[in-house]
């Protein structure tokens, strides 16, 4: 996923967020709550989660500060994990890397103090030296996932076990694999597969099982 105007991005789009009233695909900021969708955030938040929003100065950010930043071509949430000077840098929990773009005075952010997910549930969200924990929590996770994923990278083509899938359903420009009705994958137009969950991708090799599958 991509966010724009950002660098560093990883596999994971940006959380991004928008307001409860917007009634096109444009993200509308409001003025106390937001909706979050996106994965750069995953962990702490979920999509659709109803973020809780308040005005702050900017002197008062301090690593571990979760922001919504409205003043981007794209809103996005992100947290902040240093501030030097009038410059605070930001970086999503599940990205590689801090964002390319500095957050500095003269941009429009709120502070994320929590969120409302489904049935209603309110959650605090942590932000200062417990923020900055969790950040290097979901950052060692995401190491962790990366490693698992470059084992298996090599493992694949090894891996005997696997139920060749050949049944496949044509929908647009994408193939959708089954085995006796069950989703197993899909390939997409240029080639790339994704699983429907880890353990189908253990299970089950699809025709050309060499291609890449994230």
């Amino acid at each position: 996923m991509r966010k724009n105007g950002h660098k560093g991005m990883g596999p994971f789009p940006a959380g991004r967020f928008m307001s409860p009233s917007a009634v096109s695909a444009t993200p509308v900021v409001a003025p106390h709550s937001a909706f979050y969708c996106g994965a750069s955030m995953s962990g702490v938040f979920q999509p659709g989660d109803s973020l809780r929003l308040e005005a702050v100065s900017f002197e008062s950010l301090r690593p571990g500060d979760i922001v919504a930043v409205e003043s981007a071509p794209v809103p996005y949430v992100h947290r902040v994990i240093r501030v030097n000077g009038t410059e605070a840098v930001t970086q999503g929990d599940n990205n590689a890397a801090p964002d390319a773009r500095p957050l500095t005075p003269g941009c429009r952010f709120s502070l994320v103090t929590g969120a409302v997910s489904f049935p209603g549930v309110f959650r605090p969200v942590a932000g200062g030296p417990q923020g900055m924990r969790r950040f290097r929590r979901n950052q060692w996770r995401r190491k962790l996932r990366a490693g698992a994923g470059r084992v298996w990278h090599r493992l694949e083509p090894r891996a005997f076990w696997r139920i060749p899938v050949r049944s496949r359903t044509v929908f647009r420009n994408e193939m959708v694999f089954d085995f006796h009705g069950i989703p197993v994958a899909r390939v997409s137009a240029n080639g790339s597969v994704h699983y429907f969950g880890s353990l189908k991708r253990l299970l089950f090799r699809l025709p050309g099982a060499d291609r890449s599958a994230p």
